[in-house]
């Protein structure tokens, strides 16, 4: 990062809840901890955010997008930022007992990133309710903890979360569809929680509108001719 591929990532996504604002606002908030030297002992903060909600509303999309915007916003500080991001297929195993040792070898990688002088690593775990599934079972009346190895990697990654969180150059993201699903101590170490909603219908006409103009700028479509309605003008022909 800076990544040529995400320029304009940023700008690019419409929603209808100041989510972009709120989540530059909570990181300027981390790097003021961090600068100021803030013990985490008394105030608790992770550097943890989880975006969730339907699928297809760019979650994952918004958080490369941040990461690209976070890194050329702290080059002078950090020139040299990174994304690293961690899906299910690359942490679960059929075999038993790898499934731990997997988190544990990704979160090493990381740590050795942030080693390296002016590194800034931003994380996205992406559907993080298949890596961090509740440890307690829904069925039966002894709402027994279930066996097996999936408590292992839970309790692995909440504990390289932990590590991690004590580095000031480190940011986690979380996307999730089922946040119910979610272990309970996990969700305890997010520091910030935001819907991503599906478009309203403003904003899914500012969504069109943005596309068609793309295609008008590269020259596959001819000059919309007359222009195409703001979205306030679809508010007073079409009122919902």
């Amino acid at each position: 990062l800076p990544c040529a591929a995400l320029d304009g990532a940023w700008e690019a996504l419409l929603y209808d809840t100041p989510l972009q604002s709120l989540l530059l606002a909570y990181v300027q908030a981390a790097q003021l901890f961090a600068a100021h030297g803030v013990r985490r002992a008394l105030i608790a903060w992770n550097r943890t955010v989880m975006l969730h909600g339907p699928p297809g509303t760019g979650k994952t999309s918004l958080c490369r997008a941040l990461a690209h915007k976070l890194a050329c916003r702290a080059a002078p500080t950090y020139p040299h930022a990174q994304l690293v991001e961690l899906r299910a297929q690359q942490l679960l195993s059929k075999y038993f007992s790898e499934s731990g040792t997997r988190v544990a070898q990704a979160f090493a990688a990381i740590r050795a990133r942030l080693a390296a002088p002016g590194a800034f690593v931003i994380v996205v775990i992406d559907e993080v309710e298949s890596v961090a599934a509740q440890r307690r079972s829904g069925g039966g009346t002894g709402n027994a903890p279930e066996p097996g190895d999936a408590v292992r990697v839970v309790n692995a990654l909440l504990t390289e979360l932990d590590a991690l969180a004590r580095a000031p150059n480190a940011l986690v993201l979380m996307t999730s569809n089922l946040p119910d699903a979610v272990d309970a101590a996990l969700l305890s170490r997010i520091d910030l929680m935001l819907y991503v909603s599906l478009p309203s219908r403003r904003a899914a006409y500012a969504i069109l509108a943005s596309c068609l103009a793309e295609l008008v700028r590269c020259g596959m479509l001819a000059p919309i001719v007359p222009p195409l309605l703001d979205a306030r003008d679809l508010d007073l022909l079409a009122p919902s």
